[in-house]
């Protein structure tokens, strides 16, 4: 079963790591050619200064180099001459690849073997003379890749935030389906006969066609009750007529066949029986009215107690309350009547009866303490695609109505042995309609 809600959520959080990426490269992209041009700049300020200085000096003040330079703490200056060359940090330099640099006039970076970083500036100051401006920006990469980090926290921490925000938003959303779930509970339980219209522009054109469905399927179900109806006693007057002429002396039949030509009329009889009482299984769809199964079950009792009058019939009903069928009563009476029938047929003198409901299923059992069934019966019983014969002997009677019933909703039938003696059967029907 696919979850709107968890696709969703995946969908948002594979956008909001391509954006967490994106977000991170572009912060650490920026932030880099911000520094470095804040940086080049402060150089070229530095290179300035140093020029403007050199151009008020003699070569011999240059010489001697005590020369009231441009001092910056993290600076180091290297001036170099067709004849001499100064720097104010000889011993940190003297590794450094200063031949390189002054070849190649420009900005320079530059990492020692200790992993210091140098940010540098060489430029040609006359035909004689070059300098060159260092800068370290080891302490200052440090604190724009600590930066970089809190920038990454700050951008999962909001997103984060911006992902509860859009499931409560999801979740407040789909609790606008609420309503319509309730709706569609109090119409299986027969509450009502159609889903009202919706205020949700949305779920206004889904309700509108579940309602043209139930229409259609009540209306279907209808023709094909009253077709089978209508084919059924149509064929029974001829039928009828059949069963006259054989049972006639001077209709020319030898006796053996006027006693199958009976029998095959009486199977047909019994036959059509059947399959009426098949037409009238509605199925699972929708109630078409509520009603209590307390009341109903409490009918049945009361008429089985006068269909059979020598039994001292005693009902030991458990149904919980608040229970519901999930269909039409016809095919509950139906159902139910055929158990009934059944147990009150064959116990000596007691009928036990549970139905309660679970949170997904309906659970019905009823049990009798009659003579009860052989395990041969109850494995042929219990075969499925097996035909049980209405009018055999034993607890076969009626048990085929019920199985095509339970079958209609489906749900599963089992039948057991009681101890010491007696039969039962155990039902189970799901609650809503099952793909």
């Amino acid at each position: 079963m696919i979850s709107i809600e968890k696709v969703l959520l995946k969908r948002f959080i594979l956008i909001a790591l391509a954006l967490v990426a994106a977000l991170t490269f572009f912060h650490s992209w920026w932030a880099d050619s911000l520094y470095l041009k804040m940086q080049k700049q402060q150089l070229q300020h530095e290179g300035s200064a140093l020029a403007q200085h050199l151009r008020h000096t003699t070569p011999e003040q240059r010489t001697a180099l005590t020369l009231n330079l441009p001092q910056h703490s993290s600076h180091i200056y290297v001036i170099r001459s067709q004849t001499s060359s100064w720097s104010s940090a000889p011993e940190p330099v003297s590794e450094y690849p200063l031949d390189d640099w002054f070849n190649a006039p420009g900005f320079h970076e530059f990492q020692d073997n200790n992993d210091r970083s140098f940010l540098i500036l060489s430029q040609t100051f006359s035909n004689s003379m070059q300098f060159i401006v260092i800068q370290e920006t080891t302490a200052a990469l440090a604190e724009l890749d600590k930066n970089h980090s809190y920038m990454l926290f700050a951008i999962i921490l909001a997103l984060a935030i911006v992902l509860l925000l859009q499931q409560k938003v999801i979740r407040e959303t789909f609790s606008k389906l609420d309503p319509i779930k309730s709706q569609i509970d109090a119409l299986q339980r027969g509450e009502k006969p159609t889903l009202p219209n919706s205020d949700i522009s949305e779920i206004s054109p889904l309700v509108s066609a579940i309602n043209q469905l139930l229409g259609y399927l009540h209306n279907r179900n209808e023709r094909s009750k009253n077709a089978v109806g209508n084919i059924s006693h149509a064929m029974k007057t001829p039928i009828a007529v059949i069963t006259q002429i054989a049972e006639t002396k001077d209709n020319g039949l030898t006796p053996k066949a006027r006693e199958l030509l009976i029998e095959q009329a009486d199977q047909l009889n019994l036959i059509i029986s059947s399959e009426l009482k098949r037409a009238r299984i509605s199925g699972r769809g929708h109630q078409s009215e509520n009603f209590s199964i307390q009341k109903a079950v409490d009918n049945l009792a009361a008429t089985l107690k006068l269909i059979y009058p020598d039994k001292p019939l005693n009902f030991d009903l458990n149904i919980t309350a608040q229970t519901y069928f999930p269909g039409e009563q016809s095919d509950f009476n139906e159902l139910m009547g055929n158990l009934m029938d059944n147990a009150a047929k064959w116990c000596t003198d007691t009928i036990q009866l549970t139905i309660e409901m679970s949170a997904e299923q309906l659970h019905i059992r009823i049990s009798d303490n009659g003579p009860g069934c052989s395990q041969s019966q109850i494995e042929r019983l219990t075969k499925r695609g097996v035909r049980l014969d209405e009018h055999a002997k034993g607890h076969g009677l009626g048990l085929n109505i019920v199985q095509t019933i339970v079958e209609q909703y489906q749900g599963e039938v089992s039948f057991t042995n009681t101890q010491p003696t007696g039969f039962a059967v155990n039902i189970s029907i799901p609650l809503a309609y099952q793909a």
